[in-house]
């Protein structure tokens, strides 16, 4: 037999108690995302062309969560008053197949099933305001040039829209807050820079379209970072590619996520920082605030050709 309930704050009615677990569960700048207590943990899909995570998580209390095993009323309340008020989904989303073999429709398909089949599972899905998309642009067969297709910022603007498909339209009118990050391929970018090719960053930069309107919208265009060359277990230069910088609760997936290398021994890293391209704020379908990137060298030996060339790039259309 279950022991009974104990209570914390039984005293207070079930308004205030709810006005309690608002500000617990408020972000702030030295907030930490954690997954404790979500029924769903990270959830990874293998399309033919991208690897897809899926994480919810939430800035609230762990300590009252924790609680539930001393059977605290409170602590089952706020578990369940964050379930459908306070979570965030972080999707991050790896395209690594070929660009010029990609079909939209096909894609949206499959995802909007996975959605689906995964929201069935846990209701509490199409109640989550709050998304942060990371699109990390890595194509296979580097650049698209076919003029009749849409550009790969086309297709990543329309990736996010499908990704936030399990959010109803009133709530994403009301209270829907996305940040989509789109992080271009250092390699893929100078090959559109050096190829006078458009990748078409003002297209996913662009004002908001039909479908994809929340009360507050941000788009983020940035570049990762140089190769670098580092020695191998033998001694030997290998050159390393780069990876999508993750959220915190997906780094120790990447790590044990094994990735092509480029010969025996050889391993990818960082390097250094990825840069900001160019920042777009949209409330209410409405511009708020754009930000540009800044193409200087830290050493302050002129503007980066490559860019200023991809900074331009997002300009084209807005």
């Amino acid at each position: 037999m279950a022991a009974p309930l104990r209570n914390l704050i039984s005293h207070l009615p079930s308004e205030l108690r709810n006005e309690v677990y608002s500000y617990l569960s408020s972000y702030d700048a030295s907030s930490t995302p954690t997954n404790q207590g979500i029924p769903l943990q990270l959830k990874n899909y293998e399309c033919k062309h991208t690897s897809l995570s899926i994480m919810p998580v939430h800035y609230g209390s762990t300590g009252l969560l924790a609680l539930q095993k001393h059977r605290f009323l409170e602590a089952y309340e706020y578990h369940a008053w964050l379930l459908n008020n306070a979570l965030e989904l972080r999707i991050q989303v790896r395209f690594k197949g070929k660009s010029g073999t990609f079909h939209q429709a096909d894609w949206d398909k499959k995802i909007d099933s996975h959605l689906r089949k995964l929201a069935k599972q846990h209701p509490w899905l199409n109640k989550v305001a709050h998304y942060d998309v990371e699109i990390y642009w890595d194509a296979g067969d580097g650049i698209l040039r076919g003029k009749k297709k849409k550009t790969a910022g086309h297709i990543s603007r329309d990736m996010a829209r499908t990704l936030t498909l399990l959010m109803p339209e009133e709530t994403k009118r009301k209270r829907g807050r996305v940040v989509v990050k789109l992080l271009l391929a250092h390699r893929i970018a100078v090959q559109h820079v050096l190829s006078s090719t458009n990748f078409g960053l003002g297209d996913f930069l662009a004002p908001s379209a039909p479908g994809f309107s929340f009360h507050e919208l941000t788009l983020e265009a940035w570049k990762t970072p140089h190769l670098v060359i580092t020695q191998d277990k033998c001694g030997a230069p290998s050159p390393l590619s780069n990876l999508p910088p993750s959220a915190l609760l997906f780094e120790k997936v990447l790590a044990s996520t094994p990735l092509p290398e480029d010969g025996a021994g050889s391993g990818r890293v960082y390097a250094g920082n990825n840069k900001l391209l160019m920042k777009r704020i949209v409330h209410a379908d409405q511009t708020t605030m754009v930000v540009r990137g800044d193409a200087q060298l830290e050493l302050d030996t002129g503007p980066d050709y490559i860019l200023d060339a991809l900074i331009q790039d997002c300009s084209r259309g807005i």
